[in-house]
C-alpha cells in the first residue's frame, strides 16, 4: 500500500544517512579561528558533547538491526525490526539501563522505529513473538465532531489496523486511541490521505476498541472596536469556531452606521441594527463607525407668484443651523411657513435647528391686502373675497382665515346683501319674526328685505334665519335687489331649471349677466348649499353690471 511504500523511502533515507556518515543529532559548527600569534590567547580543550550508548539485542525468527549505537540526548535513533512471518516484535523489555520502564516508540514504517534520546543509557531488547492464529474483534467509538472508520472489524495479533479520521469544520481531532484489557495504546500518525488524516495500531491478542475523540475549535475572544457616536452589543464576548455572532449597533440620534466590518470574516446584515457573522478559528474584532446623517432640506413655494425663496445649504445634520430666505415681489408679503420650527430674523431671513429627520419647507405669498391664508389668486373668489371685505359686506370666519367652503345661512345672506346696499335703515321697527331678536347683527337686513321685496320669511310668523341657503334663493335675492329685470332671452340651458320656477328668471338674469356659469354647462345645482365663496362671487359680479342706459329725452319742439 502506498502508506507503506512512504515508510520503505523513509527508512531507505535513514540508512543511507547512516553509511554516508550523517548523523541526526546536532553537531557542533567548525568555524575558522582568526589568526593571532600563539603566545597571545590560552588554548582550551574543546567541549565534547555527551553521548549515551545504546544497545540493542533480539530473540526470536527476525531481523534486528540499530542504525546508531550512540547519541547524544534529545537526538533521534533509527532501527530496524522485521519479524519473519507469523511473528510479530515485542518492545515490552525495552527501556533504561538499571531502571526498566516503558519507552516512547515512534513508526516510521516500514518495521522502522524512531526513539527519542533520554539523558542516559537505553537497552532495546526485541523479541520476536508468534502471532497466535485467533481474530478478536474491532470496535470504534467517534464523539461528536468528526468522522473516523477503521479497515477491519477484527483482526489476529499483531496485525496492522488503519484508521481514517475526518474532523468537521469548527472541530479538530484530539486524539486516536486503542483500548483493551491490557491498557491504552496510542495510535501511529502516518499523515494525510485523500483529505483524512491516516493511524496505524497494533492488534493485541484480545478486542481493541478505537476511540476517536474530537473537540470543537476555541471559544475564542470577541472584541467590538466602536468610532464614533453609538453604541454595539455582541451576543458572545467568546465564541467557537463557526458559531454564530450576533452584532447590535444602535446609533444615537440623528446619526447611522456608515460602516461595519470583521477583521477576518464576512459580516451579514439580517435587520434593524443588527448583522451576523461566523466565528473564525481565532480571536475576531468587530469594527463599527458611526457617523453624522445629512438629512436632506428643500424649499418650495405653495403658489407660482408672489416671490422666491430659498436656503443656504441642501443637506443638514442634526444640531447645524440653516437658514431660510424669502424675498417677496413687490405688493406681496410671506403670509405663511410652514416645516419647521423658525425664528424670524426681521429682514426677511428665518433661521432653524437642523433635527434628525428631513426638512421640507413650504412658503405662501400673498398680496398685501389680503390678510386670508385660505384665500389666494389661483381661486376664482380671490378678489370677490377682499372686495366684499373693502366694502364692509364681510369680514372672515378669524383675522387669517376666511373660511370660503363654510355655508351660508338666510341670515347671513340678507346681511351681506344689505351691507352691499349700503346698510340702509329700514322703514319699519316693528319685527314680524319670532326668531329675528332685537339687536342682533341681522335684524335690520332682515326688516330691510322683507320691506324691499327681496325675501319673506318661511312662515308669517319665522324667518328662519339659520336655515342654509340655496343657489336658487340667493341668485334669486339679487336679482330682486336690482329690480327683478327680465332676462332677454328665454333659452333655458339648464335641464334642472324647470320653466315657471320661483328662480328662473333669476337663474337666467344671473347667467346672461356673468354673475354665474352653473355647476356645469348642462346643470345649475338649484338646491345646493351655497357657500362663503361663491355668494361673495355672485354679489361682486353683479355689482359689476353697468347700470341700464336712462331712457332718451323727447326732443323739444322747435317752433
Amino acid at each position: 500500500m502506498k502508506i507503506r511504500a512512504f515508510a520503505l523511502i523513509l527508512a531507505l533515507c535513514v540508512a543511507f544517512s547512516l553509511l554516508t556518515g550523517f548523523s541526526y543529532g546536532p553537531r557542533l559548527q567548525q568555524l575558522p579561528q582568526p589568526a593571532v600569534e600563539p603566545a597571545a590567547l590560552p588554548v582550551f580543550p574543546e567541549p565534547q558533547a555527551k553521548t549515551y550508548s545504546v544497545t540493542m539485542t533480539s530473540t526470536g525468527p527476525g531481523v534486528a538491526e540499530l542504525y546508531a549505537d550512540k547519541a547524544g540526548a534529545q537526538e533521534s535513533v533509527y532501527f530496524l525490526a522485521d519479524p519473519e512471518p507469523g511473528y510479530r516484535v515485542s518492545f515490552d523489555k525495552c527501556g533504561y539501563y538499571k531502571e526498566q520502564y516503558d519507552m516512547r516508540l515512534i513508526y516510521i514504517g516500514s518495521n522502522v522505529y524512531e526513539i527519542v534520546m533520554p539523558d542516559g543509557d537505553v537497552l532495546l531488547n526485541l523479541e520476536f513473538v508468534k502471532i497466535e492464529s485467533s481474530s478478536h474483534k474491532v470496535s470504534m467509538t467517534v464523539s461528536e465532531g468528526g468522522m473516523a472508520s477503521v479497515d477491519q472489524t477484527s483482526a489476529k495479533n499483531g496485525e496492522s489496523l488503519f484508521v481514517e479520521v475526518i474532523a468537521l469544520p469548527g472541530y479538530s481531532l484530539e486524539s486516536v486511541k486503542a483500548k483493551s484489557q491490557s491498557g491504552w495504546n496510542e495510535g501511529y500518525h502516518l499523515g494525510k490521505t485523500e483529505g483524512a488524516e491516516l493511524y496505524e495500531i497494533f492488534m493485541p491478542d484480545e478486542d481493541l476498541e478505537i476511540i476517536v475523540t474530537f473537540k470543537r475549535n476555541g471559544p475564542y475572544t470577541v472584541t467590538p472596536r466602536v468610532d464614533g457616536n453609538g453604541t454595539v452589543k455582541l451576543s458572545h464576548q467568546t465564541a467557537y469556531e463557526l458559531e454564530t455572532v450576533t452584532v447590535t449597533a444602535v446609533p444615537d440620534r440623528g446619526h447611522e452606521v456608515v460602516s461595519i466590518g470583521c477583521y477576518h470574516s464576512q459580516i451579514t446584515k439580517t435587520g434593524t441594527n443588527t448583522w451576523t457573522f461566523p466565528m473564525p478559528r481565532f480571536k475576531e474584532e468587530v469594527h463599527v463607525t458611526f457617523a453624522p446623517v445629512n438629512y436632506p432640506v428643500t424649499v418650495v413655494t405653495e403658489l407660482p407668484m408672489g416671490g422666491v425663496a430659498y436656503l443656504d445649504r441642501e443637506t443638514a445634520t442634526i444640531g447645524q443651523t440653516a437658514t431660510l430666505t424669502c424675498v417677496p415681489d413687490e405688493g406681496y408679503r410671506v403670509a405663511r411657513i410652514t416645516g419647521a420650527a423658525l425664528t424670524d430674523n426681521g429682514d426677511n431671513t428665518y433661521t432653524f435647528v437642523m433635527d434628525a429627520s428631513p426638512v421640507e419647507l413650504s412658503v405662501l405669498f400673498l398680496r398685501e391686502n389680503n390678510p386670508f391664508l385660505d384665500v389666494n389668486e389661483t381661486q376664482y373668489y380671490h378678489d370677490p373675497v377682499l372686495w366684499a371685505v373693502e366694502n364692509g359686506i364681510t369680514n372672515g370666519v378669524s383675522a387669517d382665515l376666511f373660511g370660503p367652503m363654510g355655508v351660508c345661512n338666510r341670515a347671513q345672506v340678507v346681511t351681506f346683501l344689505w351691507r352691499a346696499a349700503g346698510s340702509p335703515a329700514p322703514e319699519g321697527t316693528e319685527i314680524p319674526f319670532t326668531d329675528v331678536p332685537a339687536g342682533s347683527f341681522y335684524t335690520d337686513a332682515v326688516l330691510w328685505a322683507v320691506e324691499s321685496g327681496i325675501t319673506n320669511g318661511l312662515t308669517e310668523t319665522t324667518f328662519g334665519p339659520n336655515t342654509v341657503c340655496n343657489r336658487a334663493q340667493v341668485v334669486t335675492f339679487l336679482h330682486r335687489t336690482h329690480g327683478s329685470p327680465a332676462p332677454k332671452t328665454g333659452e333655458n340651458p339648464f335641464a334642472d331649471i324647470p320653466a315657471g320656477s320661483f328662480y328662473t328668471d333669476a337663474v337666467l338674469w344671473a347667467l346672461e349677466n356673468g354673475v354665474t356659469s352653473g355647476a356645469s354647462a348642462t346643470t345649475f345645482n338649484p338646491g345646493g348649499d351655497c357657500l362663503r365663496a361663491q355668494v361673495v362671487t355672485f354679489l361682486y359680479r353683479a355689482d359689476q353690471i353697468p347700470e341700464p342706459a336712462p331712457d332718451p329725452l323727447p326732443f323739444p319742439d322747435i317752433g
